[in-house]
């Protein structure tokens, strides 16, 4: 039986998790970290998730949908892609939202947040990889929080060699924005019952980081959970994400065969 590993880091002197697994494997319950999910289709929920996109106008800012396949060597190449929506800039009403991605491929990466126009980052972080699959880093407690009505910009770089950074040619990005949290969407969150039902609220609200963050502590509460597992599933189907689904479907095999 293939066991998952917890690996903690340090940045600014906060300790976070990431929660690796390894391939195919349900994480166990973990508040700081995420790693993979044995795939669920879209389709077996009964009353699949609804997510409905934000209709404010603004421009097209998703230079991170597409996955990144990029190499330190000659014989290395890396896959990056942030699990954001395809057409339009995610939205959230968390001041510190959790950031997830899958990778596949590298040893070492580095999550910077940034505010576009400020030159100091709001964040930095190295993550060591040692499986490849679905990731997520939460927010330091020491950075600043995200300020209602601004739009910010994260990448996800791979650190190809710590001692010569300007190597570090292979990154992906992406943008989120904070929104105020309406009365009547915190009156829904008060009413609801689990953190699925919580990220319903959120995904038919247009808030696709809540939506997809909250979804991810449900599925660490309850790993069993299948109808959280299609949950999370098409909410990536829903935004134009099936290359990770793919990814994490070949991961899942890949685990049943090496059982």
């Amino acid at each position: 039986m293939v066991s998952f590993r917890t690996i903690k880091f340090l940045t600014a002197g906060v300790a976070s998790t990431v929660l690796l697994t390894s391939p195919g494997i349900l994480p166990v319950n973990s508040a700081n970290g995420f790693g993979f999910l044995g795939f669920a289709t879209p389709a077996a929920a009964k009353d699949p998730i609804r997510y409905k996109p934000p209709t404010l106008p603004g421009p097209v800012r998703t230079a991170g949908t597409g996955s990144r396949t990029v190499g330190c060597a000659m014989d290395k190449t890396a896959t990056l892609l942030p699990l954001v929506p395809d057409r339009h800039i995610g939205q959230t009403v968390s001041d510190r939202p959790p950031l997830l991605w899958y990778v596949a491929g590298a040893k070492s990466v580095e999550v910077t947040l940034v505010q576009p126009g400020v030159a100091k980052p709001i964040f930095e972080q190295t993550v060591q990889i040692h499986n490849p699959g679905i990731v997520q880093v939460n927010f330091p407690d020491n950075a600043p929080a995200l300020q209602p009505g601004q739009e910010y910009r994260w990448s996800v770089a791979v650190v190809c060699n710590p001692k010569r950074r300007t190597q570090d040619t292979a990154y992906t990005q992406a943008f989120i924005k904070r929104l105020p949290a309406s009365a009547r969407l915190e009156q829904q969150l008060a009413a609801a019952k689990s953190d699925q039902e919580r990220s319903r609220i959120y995904a038919e609200a247009g808030l696709w980081y809540d939506a997809l963050a909250t979804l991810a502590k449900a599925n660490a509460s309850d790993p069993a959970n299948e109808s959280i597992r299609a949950d999370f599933y098409s909410l990536l189907h829903q935004v134009g994400l099936n290359e990770a689904i793919a990814n994490e479907q070949a991961l899942s095999q890949l685990g049943d065969e090496i059982k």
